[in-house]
């Protein structure tokens, strides 16, 4: 038997296994209050962020919602 069939017959058989256990069925999300945190410090005034982009090499992205 080629390590090929050999390996398409395990991950088979795993695959069998796992499907009948319903895993997915009995898992339950976690639900809280807590906000998301933050990850990126944004710029506080509009001279900070170009200073932050000059030194930073980068360009600015600047998004609105609302302006027509």
């Amino acid at each position: 038997m080629s390590a090929a069939l050999k390996l398409m017959a395990v991950l088979g058989f795993a695959f069998a296994l796992c499907a009948g256990r319903g895993a997915a069925q009995d898992a339950k999300p976690e639900i809280t209050d807590d906000k998301p945190k933050p990850t990126v410090e944004f710029a506080k005034t509009w001279e900070a962020a170009v200073a932050e982009a000059k030194l930073l090499n980068v360009p600015l992205v600047v998004h609105s919602h609302g302006f027509y």
